[in-house]
């Protein structure tokens, strides 16, 4: 093997839904700033996940249009979004700040993935954006004990020219690497039972889209040098799943994000994911949505303290699709642990409530709280709110709830209760 090159690795550091959430939410979009966390996590451990939602001074915020128009973001230069005075020709709104660069998403097997493009020449992976754990990691070559994935080939790094393995006085993963062969290897594991080992490896990356000529246009601009998990095995879900690895976009100073602010490629330590059914898009330094204020007759959109036209308000953005129908509401990020932890206040199943005793609804806010987990196909509720919960299902379906697999006819289907979180803000 080639001998290896050894630099210390670049250092790279964090990010706040409507006041109610459906659980089937149809769209979810966040910008995410976010303040350092001390102690991040090392894994995803448990907590109650809220699927599809997927961060600085801690705000989310939200549209107050209903399930189907849900959104989230979060900024740290911008306040609470409140409407202004109005009259019959012009409506103030503060925004968010827009982000400088928008890539898009494609879904598969439930998840949200990213193209993201590793090495000099460089080699492309498909990831899954994931804003419950804080890691990048991906097969690499040789692989014996990893499955077949989107990519045809994994990332080798002895086809980099920019690769550096860390030596054993230089681990970035505090806490998590320890030197063996002499590299920083590591073992990472996941609540839904999944588990990779891998090594450090700190190499250039960007994120891009499937056209890779327009991905290469972008590298001056975006490409980072940044330290990943190179995989030698995966077991669990892992192994036979569609993404290549994971892109973890938890609070911590070895976030992707904050690489690319701390480089200068995008202006705020921010990003924001819009998901759909079909992909979606990912948003870096700032939001990739807007509410739009106009009317026939023609309105202002105030962003700060300054009044900037629609058409200047898009151009600071690149692929921008859609918009808020209504301005963005906030919710404080209750924790510092590192995830997107939100404060709720009341759960639904249909139109009972779940919540009415003191102590099940302190259940939801315990320990590492509720969590905002884009990379997860599965909700978990708090032990404390399973009497409560069963009971509800059972009063609106007329079955008896149960974890194992059920089959409904698609009428069935629809006449499923929806399950309605709350949230504080």
């Amino acid at each position: 093997g080639k001998e290896r090159r050894r630099r210390q690795a670049a250092p790279s550091t964090p990010r706040t839904v409507p006041s109610q959430v459906n659980l089937y939410v149809s769209v979810i979009y966040l910008i995410l700033a976010y303040p350092v966390a001390a102690d991040a996590v090392a894994a995803k451990q448990a907590g109650h996940n809220l699927r599809g939602i997927s961060s600085s001074k801690s705000s989310l915020a939200v549209p107050t249009d209903g399930p189907s128009h849900d959104a989230i973001a979060a900024s740290s230069e911008a306040p609470p979004a409140a409407a202004a005075s109005s009259t019959a020709t012009e409506v103030h709104v503060d925004l968010p700040p827009a982000a400088t660069t928008t890539v898009p998403l494609h879904s598969s097997d439930g998840t949200h993935h990213a193209y993201l493009y590793v090495g000099s020449p460089p080699q492309r992976q498909t990831l899954i954006v994931d804003t419950g754990s804080r890691l990048v990691a991906f097969p690499c070559h040789p692989c014996d004990n990893c499955g077949k994935h989107a990519s045809t080939h994994y990332y080798d790094p002895d086809r980099s020219t920019t690769d550096v393995i860390p030596g054993c006085d230089e681990c970035r993963f505090g806490g998590m690497s320890k030197c063996e062969n002499d590299s920083c290897q590591f073992v990472q594991r996941y609540t839904e039972g999944s588990t990779l080992t891998a090594y450090e490896v700190t190499d250039v990356m960007w994120l891009g889209t499937d056209d890779v000529l327009e991905s290469l246009e972008n590298h001056m601009r975006l490409a980072v040098p940044f330290v990943f998990g190179c995989q030698t095995s995966e077991k669990g879900l892992f192994v036979n799943q569609y993404a290549d690895g994971i892109m973890g976009m938890a609070m911590h100073q070895t976030s992707l994000i904050t690489a690319l602010h701390e480089a200068g490629a995008i202006p705020r330590d921010a990003f924001a994911l819009c998901l759909d059914g079909s992909g979606g898009m990912f948003s870096l330094g700032g939001t990739g949505l807007r509410y739009d204020s106009r009317s026939s007759s023609g309105r202002s959109i105030r962003s700060g303290n300054s009044t900037s036209s629609e058409s200047e308000r898009s151009s600071q953005t690149t692929k921008v699709a859609g918009r808020h129908l209504e301005p963005m509401r906030f919710t404080p990020l209750t924790k510092s642990h590192g995830w997107y932890a939100v404060g709720v206040e009341a759960v639904h199943v249909g139109d009972v409530l779940i919540t009415s005793s003191p102590s099940v609804l302190q259940s939801f806010n315990d320990d590492k709280g509720t969590i905002i987990d884009s990379g997860t196909t599965d909700s978990y509720l708090p032990k404390a709110a399973s009497v409560p919960f069963k009971k509800a299902w059972e009063q609106t379906t007329g079955r008896v709830y149960t974890n194992k697999l059920e089959r409904y006819t698609y009428e069935g289907f629809l006449k499923l209760p929806l399950v309605t979180f709350t949230i504080a803000g």
